[in-house]
């Protein structure tokens, strides 16, 4: 994947030229797959979730400019709204202390742990305030650590 300058320089070009979405999806599509794969595992929803995440970033590009994010970071907020507008399941083969989280929980850890998001970015995701953020993601750790305690 290319370094965070050459995203938000593709990105700024891209107002004037929309052929370089496509170098950016070439840079987050594994990552924008990752997410899908986590979050309904290699089921129906897979490949349909993937595809239309990035129809729909391509045909909302004018709402992305008017973000302060990454592209990186605005396409995995596009990534879990279409999941959730497609009433996509949360994968069924998670480790047995991740199975009755609550979908943002559960998505919080997808991005911290496992996509290493900065705390600012995950909140834009999830849609929370970035100062509530830290203590919803620590609570969140003492209620996994007192469920895989009590195991």
């Amino acid at each position: 994947m290319q370094t965070v300058g050459n995203e938000a320089d593709i990105a700024a070009k891209m107002k004037t030229n929309r052929d370089l979405f496509f170098d950016l999806y070439d840079n987050c599509f594994d990552m924008v797959y990752r997410y899908a794969v986590r979050r309904v595992g290699h089921s129906d929803y897979l490949k349909r979730l993937v595809n239309r995440t990035f129809y729909r970033a391509y045909h909302q590009l004018d709402r992305f400019f008017d973000e302060k994010v990454l592209f990186s970071t605005w396409i995995l907020k596009n990534a879990k709204i279409v999941a959730d507008e497609m009433g996509a399941p949360m994968r069924g083969d998670v480790d047995k202390a991740f199975i009755d989280l609550e979908q943002d929980d559960f998505e919080m850890v997808l991005f911290k742990v496992f996509e290493g998001l900065p705390d600012s970015e995950i909140s834009y995701v999830l849609g929370v305030e970035e100062g509530a953020f830290t203590p919803l993601y620590y609570r969140l750790l003492s209620r996994l650590k007192d469920k895989l305690n009590a195991n």
